[in-house]
């Protein structure tokens, strides 16, 4: 009677035990119908979530466009300048940061800006600002430099039949996209971003992996190489 008592505790105790090791490794991934899972994981933070920055060939963007850019999709937007953020807005993206990431997007924003600024989010009215660091003021009185912007280049399209220039693939948390360039884009912002499924002018992005992207329109099939 003893030994059949242990041997029920000993059940007992394993079948708690086995119930919290599986309640601690459950996967974040429910099943909602019968061909459905769902993923129970909290999402990052917008800001918090990775990024990735790849500016097209033939652009030469000023830091704001740039900021402006990378916000796009975030669900924040840029502040507008004042007299102090405008020399900050006006100054080129150096050469060295056209292409970076994966990375945080508020560590992105932080780098682009530099460590004289100071970046402030408004979580209320989403909204992205930077304010000059207190010991960066006292160089207000100097004259602001000279920005010239660099001529536009117009990237080189194609094979024959694209209507689109593809610049490469950007991150945005765990999307991928792929940059279409069209001919007459002057401004960062008359970029496209497309992710698989969505379309542009009657193209369709099929397929997107590491070294192509695949479109069709109708019966066109089009496969184009990602640049590196």
């Amino acid at each position: 009677m003893k030994l059949l008592l242990a041997i029920m505790i000993v059940l007992m105790l394993m079948a708690v035990t086995g119930t919290t090791i599986a309640s601690t490794f459950a996967p974040a991934v429910v099943r909602y119908d019968r061909y459905l899972l769902v993923n129970t994981a909290p999402q990052q933070p917008p800001l918090e979530q990775l990024t990735s920055l790849s500016i097209p060939p033939g652009f030469h963007p000023g830091l704001g466009e740039t900021l402006q850019y990378l916000l796009r999709d975030s669900g924040y937007t840029l502040c507008l300048p004042d007299s102090q953020r405008a020399r900050l807005y006006a100054f080129p993206l150096p050469l060295g940061q056209y292409h970076f990431g994966p990375v945080r997007l508020d560590a992105a924003l932080r780098m682009l800006a530099g460590s004289a600024w100071r970046l402030e989010v408004n979580d209320l009215r989403r909204e992205i600002c930077f304010e000059p660091q207190p010991d960066s003021s006292a160089n207000d009185s100097l004259l602001p430099a000279v920005i010239h912007r660099r001529p536009l280049s117009h990237p080189v399209l194609g094979p024959a039949m694209a209507p689109f220039f593809l610049a490469g693939v950007i991150q945005r948390g765990d999307t991928r996209l792929a940059v279409i360039v069209p001919p007459e884009a002057l401004w960062l912002n008359q970029v496209v971003w497309l992710r698989p499924g969505e379309q542009w002018q009657g193209w369709r992005l099929e397929k997107l992996n590491e070294q192509w992207a695949v479109f069709r329109q109708g019966k066109r099939r089009l496969t184009l190489q990602i640049p590196e």
